[in-house]
């Protein structure tokens, strides 16, 4: 994905050498080169973004304090099985 759109950068650096050399217009449109580079550009921040999301649920606060209710449950439903309180579901 990187390689495309550094491929793709290279193009139209390239498209407008050719375009500046030539005074003219080039049979390529520019605009296409823009458009697949933008759309490269939101497929990494959307990659990047759900990589951050990932990192900040596994290792963010709300997961911990999930983690240590969960095991607070546990121990809570250890107790009354030992004690004999019956089921706690």
């Amino acid at each position: 994905m990187i390689n495309s759109t550094a491929h793709a950068w290279i193009d139209l650096i390239h498209l407008r050498r050719h375009t500046s050399e030539r005074g003219g217009e080039e049979e390529e449109d520019i605009f296409s080169h823009i458009y697949f580079i933008m759309i490269d550009l939101l497929i990494i921040l959307f990659y990047i973004a759900g990589l951050m999301n990932i990192c900040l649920h596994t290792l963010g606060t709300r997961s911990r304090k999930h983690i240590h209710w969960w095991l607070y449950n546990e121990k809570e439903q250890r107790k009354h099985l030992l004690h004999g309180y019956g089921d706690c579901s």
